[in-house]
């Protein structure tokens, strides 16, 4: 069932989803409102794709996702919905995407992530989550992009997301992350863009960023770091996007590198 863009206006029936073994369910940008019936999803075993994206969605995830065993693909991404993420999404362990960004969704996000062994992109961004990253986040080891940006995540960043030498795309910026940049980071070897700003971040660069050398956009911006400015960047060769102002750094960019950043 794909319904995407056809301008479908008013509210989900709770028996919707019945009509047979769907495997899709397609009602991104619409016009849809109200809350997600409690028991939609019941008896959607056989579903894989399930996105409500982009409408006027309230209300909360409803518990009955738990029953969705097949699925791969999970997008509730910018509507309005509140409330804690159902526990029984953590047991859906063929997820190998999951997006609820843009929304007004709180609470702690759950150790039981460890049971989502395949997956690869968790976008949980611009919500009102809080507490802090999961440690067994390091299960997860498809990870390729985690994005928790403009959270209320706080601590430090768990040194166990080292293991995560997959993910490419590293977005944490607008919590309230504190302590030094992790030294560990130089292990995420994969990264391409790495997104710390706007957090209380403080000390110095570690040099392992110099070992991240496919990395093209680091963002540091708006944090406490002090001392210089790190002679490391000039190991970052595809380094193209480069913001640490709003720091306490002094000191110049190394010279090879100059008029390369934007």
């Amino acid at each position: 069932m794909s319904l995407s863009r056809i301008n479908f206006t008013g509210t989900i029936a709770h028996d919707l989803l019945s009509i047979g073994d769907l495997q899709v369910v397609d009602l991104s940008e619409n016009n849809l409102y109200g809350v997600i019936p409690d028991e939609i999803f019941q008896q959607c075993w056989s579903l894989r794709v399930i996105s409500f994206a982009n409408n006027n969605l309230t209300g909360k995830i409803p518990d009955s996702l738990s029953s969705c065993y097949s699925s791969a693909v999970v997008n509730f991404s910018s509507n309005q919905i509140h409330g804690e993420l159902p526990s029984g999404m953590w047991f859906l362990r063929g997820l190998q995407s999951i997006d609820l960004s843009n929304n007004l969704l709180e609470g702690e996000i759950a150790e039981g992530i460890q049971n989502l062994i395949d997956l690869r992109e968790l976008r949980l961004g611009k919500n009102l989550f809080t507490g802090r990253i999961p440690e067994h986040i390091r299960d997860c080891l498809l990870l390729k992009l985690v994005d928790f940006s403009s959270n209320s995540l706080s601590g430090r960043v768990p040194e166990s997301m080292q293991k995560l030498t997959s993910c490419t795309f590293l977005n944490l910026q607008g919590n309230s992350f504190s302590g030094g940049i992790p030294h560990w980071i130089g292990e995420m070897k994969s990264l391409d863009t790495l997104d710390l700003s706007a957090n209380r971040c403080s000390g110095w660069t570690p040099k392992s960023i110099g070992n991240l050398d496919l990395l093209s956009r680091l963002n540091l911006s708006r944090n406490q770091i002090t001392g210089n400015l790190p002679e490391l960047m000039v190991n970052c060769i595809k380094l193209l996007t480069l913001d640490l102002s709003h720091n306490h750094l002094a000191g110049h960019l190394p010279s090879g590198k100059l008029g390369i950043f934007s």
